[in-house]
């Protein structure tokens, strides 16, 4: 058995569905200790309490520069390191590009 990820910290934002779920499951089979993290906090309380084992979840809105900052301190002090950050949190917009601003 490969054990690269074994007892790694990993912080996965987004991981309240698709993909950011599908990593973090993943992760937890090879070892790793997994930061569950989405802006929808209860829907990460319950994957992590269904998937269990070493899975924390985490409030997490990306897009706030402090929450972020208080996140990454959690976890340093309470892991003294973060192994990998898969930065995966984002929104999905479909329609006419015409209409956008930004």
């Amino acid at each position: 058995m490969n054990t690269f990820f074994k007892n790694k910290i990993a912080l996965v934002t987004g991981a309240g569905s698709g993909i950011g779920l599908a990593l973090s499951e993943e992760l937890l089979k090879k070892g790793c200790i997994v930061y569950l993290t989405d802006l929808n906090y209860e829907d990460v309380k319950n994957i992590a309490k269904t998937i269990g084992g070493n899975a924390i979840a985490l409030k997490l809105d990306v897009t706030n520069r402090v929450e972020f900052k208080e996140v990454i301190d959690k976890i340093i002090e309470q892991q003294a390191r973060i192994d990998f950050l898969f930065n995966n949190a984002g929104i999905g917009l479909s329609g006419d590009t015409l209409g956008y601003t930004h």
